[in-house]
């Protein structure tokens, strides 16, 4: 034995390529093909060999760094692209029932490592509930990984979640490594599953259940994740159409989590609003102070159809035009126009702020100042809503 890795060890090695002709995240060929040959020729380890690594072991050992570099490499590479569209996912706020319901389910789920089914209508806080479900498992220490499945092509999507090795891909020579063995150890976040393509479905299944990625040419990689998903669909109405695989949705249903939406919880308003504002106020430098109780008014009363995220980017809106310690609610003719739920909302509030001053707008007791905003811009908004002061 001692004999045949000598000379495989005095075998001339070709001299690498230059280093512009490979990325630092793979690996060189003629590497690899040292080691494949390593494994191939070496012949097995005598009884009198036990104290002395076997050629196959060195082999092995050494793939296996190769492997890990790759993860490392790959991982960065996400990382990185994750800091760059990232959004601020602070901590889950709001003390609705409902909402203390879904933080309780969660962390009551994360240490069991099952598959978790997040249902809520877009902007809900689904994410947040997964990576709540992932911040409290055992898998917390490694990659929460998060993939979309909105408006992707479907091949697109299979490569990202499987990956392709230097033989399926053009140019050649140039490994991705999937989401799914990316998040090997971790968890996996599919964001709106229903989406998935149908022909996917079987094959992410199988490598969830089996815990590898199989690829071409037989090879495999370890993925042991813990799947996390989200949707605003009913999949068991998918199911029964055949538009979602059935052994999939079972596999998902051992443990939902249902988001309700923030116009049946409308109590949480008040403090989103309050922590909206503080992260805004902290990215622009401003200082606001004050929200008007007027102003806090029509924004419980509004029902938000896009919900969390809605209310995220009219805040956001708000403090942008503010410009002094008291918070300006964007409702001015020239600013950015409003839902028209919304604007249901603010006109009968004004109506009654109105009723309340009487008709006057300006002054420490008119609507204007109870508003929050300009005398101008209140004259703005009655022309717009087709208010007649003259006839409160």
């Amino acid at each position: 034995m001692l004999a045949s890795f000598e000379q495989i060890r005095r075998r001339p090695i070709p001299l690498p390529p230059s280093p512009d002709s490979y990325s630092y995240s793979e690996t060189p060929d003629y590497l690899t093909e040292l080691s494949d040959e390593a494994l191939n020729e070496a012949p097995a380890a005598s009884s009198n060999d036990q104290a002395t690594p076997t050629t196959i072991e060195i082999a092995e050992s050494f793939r296996q760094v190769l492997d890990n570099n790759h993860r490392l490499e790959e991982a960065k590479r996400y990382l990185e692209e994750e800091l760059n569209s990232a959004q601020s996912y602070g901590q889950i706020v709001g003390r609705s029932e409902e909402l203390r319901t879904a933080v309780m389910q969660a962390e009551a789920i994360a240490p069991l490592d099952r598959a978790v089914l997040i249902i809520g209508e877009p902007g809900t806080g689904k994410e947040l509930i997964a990576r709540t479900v992932h911040a409290t498992s055992r898998r917390s220490r490694e990659l929460f990984v998060k993939v979309s499945c909105i408006s992707r092509p479907a091949a697109t999507l299979e490569r990202t979640l499987f990956g392709h090795d230097k033989h399926d891909m053009t140019p050649p020579n140039q490994p991705r490594m999937g989401h799914i063995e990316l998040a090997h150890l971790g968890t996996l976040f599919i964001e709106e599953i229903g989406k998935l393509p149908l022909d996917i479905q079987p094959r992410f299944l199988r490598a969830l259940r089996d815990k590898q990625i199989s690829h071409t040419r037989g090879s495999t990689r370890k993925a042991d994740v813990r799947l996390i998903a989200s949707t605003h669909c009913d999949l068991g109405k998918m199911v029964t159409a055949g538009r979602f695989n059935n052994d999939l949705y079972r596999y998902l249903m051992a443990f939902p989590i249902k988001l309700v939406p923030l116009r049946i919880r409308a109590v949480d308003i008040p403090d989103l609003v309050n922590h909206f504002v503080r992260k805004h106020t902290r990215r622009t430098g401003k200082q606001i102070h004050t929200i008007p109780r007027e102003v806090m008014d029509v924004l419980c009363a509004a029902p938000w159809p896009l919900n969390v995220r809605e209310l995220d980017l009219f805040i956001e809106r708000a403090v942008t035009i503010t410009e002094g310690s008291t918070l300006r609610a964007p409702l001015g003719a020239s600013e950015a126009p409003l839902d028209e739920s919304l604007h249901a909302a603010e006109r009968r509030h004004i109506l009654r702020i109105l009723r309340d001053t009487k008709g006057i707008i300006g002054g420490q007791s008119g609507a204007a100042y109870r508003l929050g905003i300009k005398r101008t811009t209140l004259n703005s908004k009655l022309k717009k809503l087709g208010i007649d002061r003259t006839h409160i």
